[in-house]
């Protein structure tokens, strides 16, 4: 264990000057690097306390004693000023606009009706049972606790929360229990469609025979459309794919010539 404290300097006008305040070094075991902490006092009994107070929590958090300052710090803040950081993290990885609104808004929901206000709030039971009585589809409810998750399995891994609490409690069962059964369109409907499709012809056909989501389709440009090949295809770029992966997709003769 090493620990002493100084006033560091630093080269003005070619002149050495020493700053008024103490810093200090410390090393917590045998081997390991040094850290450095601005101490902010002249006064080297004060500073030497205050490196003291901070190798006691060093030494306390490695012996698992107390929690690391960061699960602390956590712990203190309002569930408000995380999901904003949260928001922020998903906006900065390039997640889709809609996707990190709703995340958001189902949080939101969640804190605001089981009144949960900082991290400690957080309970499986008291969630299990604020999801059982939503009235609404097994799949929304089960949204939900995957946003939930997700946040929470965030805060995990930026090292501001010890575990999930929501880690052990089952999801919702959603098979035999859609509202509206998922199946293919029948000839006749697609004709249909298309016959009243107007304007928007074009986009449906896009849509039926690449088999991509509309937002993919809407993000086309000219330049991915490669309509002049022998096999003519489309160009879903990486920026405007779920799985951030481009992949070209076949087109219909008669849909690049409409196109």
């Amino acid at each position: 264990m090493i620990e002493f404290v100084f006033k560091p300097s630093r080269i003005v006008d070619g002149k050495r000057v020493r700053s008024d305040c103490y810093s200090g070094r410390y090393a917590v075991s045998k081997g390991a690097k040094l850290i450095t902490v601005p101490l902010n006092t002249p006064d080297k009994e004060i500073a030497r306390k205050r490196l003291r107070d901070i190798m006691l929590e060093k030494q306390r958090e490695q012996e698992g004693m107390i929690p690391s300052r960061s699960v602390r710090d956590a712990a203190a803040a309002s569930l408000v000023r995380l999901v904003e950081n949260y928001e922020r993290e998903l906006t900065g990885l390039g997640r889709v606009e809609k996707h990190v609104h709703s995340t958001v808004a189902r949080l939101r929901r969640i804190f605001s009706e089981l009144k949960w206000r900082q991290l400690s709030d957080v309970r499986a039971d008291k969630f299990a049972q604020w999801r059982s009585s939503l009235p609404l589809a097994a799949k929304t409810m089960k949204e939900y606790q995957i946003s939930l998750n997700a946040f929470l399995n965030w805060l995990v891994k930026s090292d501001s929360l010890s575990s999930n609490p929501l880690a052990r409690l089952g999801q919702v069962e959603t098979r035999g229990k859609q509202v509206r059964a998922c199946r293919a369109y029948t000839e006749d409907e697609i004709s249909r469609l298309f016959a009243i499709a107007g304007k928007h012809l074009l986009a449906y056909q896009v849509l039926l025979y690449t088999g991509q989501r509309k937002s993919q389709v809407r993000a086309l440009v000219w330049g991915d459309l490669h309509l002049e090949e022998v096999h003519p295809f489309a160009l879903f770029r990486e920026g405007t794919t779920k799985n951030k992966e481009k992949h070209a997709v076949p087109l219909r003769q008669e849909l690049a010539a409409a196109c």
